[in-house]
């Protein structure tokens, strides 16, 4: 759940700074405020993954170090306290057993929100996407349909409207069959749909709304509104992310209407043509306020109209350095957004310790070291430790106890949840070494030696060799003159016995392998207990093979 809210909240972030810049850039030219828009809405769904790649800025936020300081207390699972406390009898074992069956189970609750989100997610994004794809192949089929227009009054006046507006590309001009529809969609073919009975337009309109929509294309606003209506679907659930696709449409038909009015059309003139043609539309086609770049849009018509009569506002379209020079400045206040991570300035390094049975391990020194600090700690009697006032970073935890293996664990402190630790003990291991003596081609001699059992102890009862079988120097080995020492990993089993052997050197003669092994295979030992209860427990055997 916290990427998810991470995500969440940088690109709210975002997609709130590009819209204030817009109210601050709302006496300056439309196309500034859509070009930031457009950065907005391109930064929104990436900037999380952008602040992935970027090297992050850690700045310590003083609230995290109290969350960090609630966190041993909510983290620190409460399942091996209860084992440390378990039954002492068989009767009383087997009733809290059937108590802890009869007890419901519930699914960890970060795993079940973060599913429920996701799918959530999932549903919406499917459903606006699905919308959007249906609304392109309308859009197409009506395209289809249309007819090519061949009017003089349309070709002439598209010719010269083309010229006028730098548009390289061929755009395709077509009558739709509905009276309805006028619309500017595509990008390497645009194509131009006016509607039904728009070829008897006067020249004055036809002139005004050309100018419009090719515009539209110089611009480039059908890419810019379909990449922010496939933002909005990935961003759904945040009302930023609506807000900032209908401003994007509103910015980029001011900035089209500025264009008009910088070929010399009357404010009023426009105005009045303007108005004629939604009059002439009555109401725009399902499809155009998804997909398409409609001219005449009901919601926005009156704030347009009372815009371009405004002599106050600037008319003049920005130069691309302005624009460039915007949009960097943009960035630049969105890069920090990215990279800037909330660090917890200092906090207790608290925790347990447990060995592998559950049981809390006491009295246990632990010693931190690392970020030009060492500090050590004691567990008290219910296994818990405490460093206090850890910085984040990198540290290295270390503890030796007698019985267990030596714990060397690395630490890194980032999250709050990382100044609470789980620390689980395990079972050290027993080691023996045995000389077997030889005499060059001659019967076998061993030279016995008892076993050195090291790491044991605390609240582990070792185990004791009960029966003791001497390896025996294998005469053709003798007689070869082969020597080496066989090194061989066995498990005591929970009855003492060697439940499994094996040789973990990697260069040794067979028959000194095989002796070796039939010696190990034939020991047994007394259980091994931990806080009363036997386990396994390794062995590391050496014996070694000469002749003299």
């Amino acid at each position: 759940m916290t990427l998810l809210l991470d995500i969440a909240v940088r690109g709210s972030l975002v997609l709130a700074v590009g819209l204030l810049m817009c109210v601050a850039l709302r006496r300056r030219a439309p196309a500034l405020r859509h070009a930031v828009l457009v950065v907005a809405l391109t930064m929104a769904p990436l900037i999380a993954p952008l602040g992935l790649l970027l090297p992050a800025v850690a700045v310590p936020l003083p609230g995290l170090s109290r969350i960090a300081a609630l966190m041993p207390s909510q983290v620190a699972p409460p399942a091996p306290a209860r084992l440390a406390a378990r039954p002492r009898t068989k009767s009383a074992a087997l009733q809290a057993g059937v108590e802890a069956a009869r007890r419901p189970t519930t699914p960890d609750a970060n795993v079940r929100w973060t599913t429920v989100a996701a799918t959530l997610w999932a549903l919406g994004a499917a459903l606006l996407f699905g919308s959007l794809l249906a609304s392109t192949v309308r859009l197409a089929v009506a395209t289809r349909r249309a007819r090519p227009v061949d009017r003089p009054s349309w070709t002439t006046a598209l010719a010269s409207s083309t010229r006028a507006a730098g548009v390289a590309r061929t755009v395709r001009l077509k009558e739709s069959p509905r009276a309805d529809m006028l619309a500017t969609w595509g990008w390497r073919r645009p194509c131009l749909l006016i509607p039904a009975g728009a070829l008897d337009w006067p020249d004055e309109r036809i002139r005004i709304v050309l100018g419009h929509e090719l515009a539209h294309i110089s611009r480039g606003d059908w890419v810019w509104q379909m990449h922010a209506t496939v933002v909005r679907a990935v961003l759904w659930w945040n009302p930023l992310a609506w807000m900032a696709c209908h401003q994007l449409s509103v910015e980029s038909e001011r900035a089209c209407d500025d264009s008009v009015l910088a070929l010399g059309v009357a404010p009023h003139a426009y105005a009045e043509q303007l108005l004629a043609v939604a009059r002439a539309l009555r109401a725009a086609p399902p499809s155009s306020p998804a997909i398409a770049v409609s001219m005449a849009r009901p919601s926005t018509l009156h704030r347009r109209i009372a815009a371009m009569l405004n002599p106050d506002l600037p008319r003049s379209t920005p130069s691309r350095l302005t624009t460039a020079v915007l949009v960097g400045a943009v960035l630049a206040l969105l890069v920090p957004v990215a990279v800037i991570r909330g660090a917890i300035a200092q906090a207790p390094l608290e925790g347990v310790v447990y060995d592998s049975s559950g049981a809390v391990v006491p009295e246990v020194r632990l010693t931190l070291d690392g970020n030009g600090r060492k500090a050590e700690a004691t567990t008290d009697a219910e296994g818990r430790f405490a460093f206090p006032a850890v910085e984040p970073g990198a540290y290295v935890l270390e503890s030796a106890v007698r019985g267990f293996r030596v714990l060397r664990q690395p630490i890194d402190l980032k999250a709050p949840t990382d100044w609470s630790r789980v620390i689980t003990l395990q079972l050290g291991t027993l080691k023996e070494t045995i000389s077997v003596r030889g005499r060059r081609g001659s019967g076998a001699a061993t030279a016995p030696a008892g076993p050195v059992r090291v790491r044991v102890g605390g609240n582990i009862r070792p185990p004791k060799k009960l029966k003791d079988v001497k390896p025996v120097y294998p005469s053709s080995s003798q007689e070869a003159g082969h020597e080496g020492v066989v090194e061989i990993e066995a498990v005591i089993g929970k009855d003492g016995s060697v439940s499994a052997a094996r040789v973990t050197s990697a260069e040794i003669y067979p028959e000194l392998a095989a002796a070796a092994m039939d010696a190990v295979r034939q020991w047994t030992f007394s259980a091994t207990l931990l806080n009363g209860t036997p386990v396994e427990v390794v062995m590391n055997v050496s014996i070694s093979f000469g002749l003299e």
